[in-house]
């Protein structure tokens, strides 16, 4: 009795665990890697940040030749509706874009659930919520083609490009903005570091200040090696 006691017991734990891990699980991945280059490990794939086409917050269309290449830019994948880690995420994506004014890093946020999260969504999200200095800042969704679903190209290149966990909960259901109901999104809360051709220098935990201080430095260090040549 006491075995299958301490058997269920450690069930519920393993289960308890599994479920907080959700909430912050950092992929299939190291949390955090060093910038690609001689001291990059075979087992550290290449991640690349592929051609797309989606709009930003303004309806405008943008592309990865004017949103990614020619820059260095810190990536966070989100959605406006999420309850926990995106909000968190946001404000220590503005914290770095203070830390880092006047090196010429850039930023871009690609929604996961384009469906919801329209340019007008998102500008509520940048001028209420966060009133977030967009002059390097983009915010990035899609316009779907008439009768057509949204493609959800964001959630596409987080989880397939950059091979991010990301998945529905519909048993756990959280309010949008709108004041409808949708299914909880579960995914990876890494930041990315990407380089001018678009491929991923390093990915770093949000969670962790030892990890985002890594990144501060090397997105200094990505800057001066690529922008300073550029010029």
């Amino acid at each position: 009795m006491k075995k299958l006691m301490y058997a269920m017991f450690g069930l519920g734990l393993l289960g308890l665990v599994f479920g907080i891990g959700a909430l912050v699980y950092v992929g299939n991945m190291p949390a955090a890697a060093t910038l690609n280059g001689a001291d990059a490990s075979p087992n550290k794939p290449t991640l690349v940040i592929p051609p797309f086409e989606l709009i930003d917050q303004t309806g405008a269309a943008r592309t990865r030749a004017d949103v990614i290449e020619s820059h260095v830019t810190i990536v966070d994948f989100f959605f406006t509706n999420c309850p926990l880690a995106c909000p968190v995420m946001t404000g220590k994506l503005q914290e770095l874009q203070k830390k880092l004014a006047g090196t010429g890093v850039r930023f871009a946020s690609f929604s996961i659930d384009a469906a919801n999260d329209t340019p007008a969504v998102l500008t509520d999200y940048i001028n209420i919520r966060f009133k977030i200095d967009t002059s390097n800042w983009t915010f990035l969704t899609e316009l779907p083609a008439p009768g057509k679903p949204v493609r959800n190209i964001g959630r596409a290149i987080f989880a397939n490009d950059l091979m991010q966990f990301v998945e529905d909960r519909p048993e756990e259901k959280i309010q949008t903005s709108a004041g409808t109901e949708m299914a909880n999104i579960y995914h990876s809360v890494n930041f990315f570091l990407v380089g001018p051709d678009g491929t991923v220098l390093g990915w770093y935990n949000s969670q962790k200040p030892e990890e985002l201080t890594m990144l501060k430095d090397h997105a200094v260090g990505a800057a001066r090696k690529f922008l300073s040549a550029s010029r």
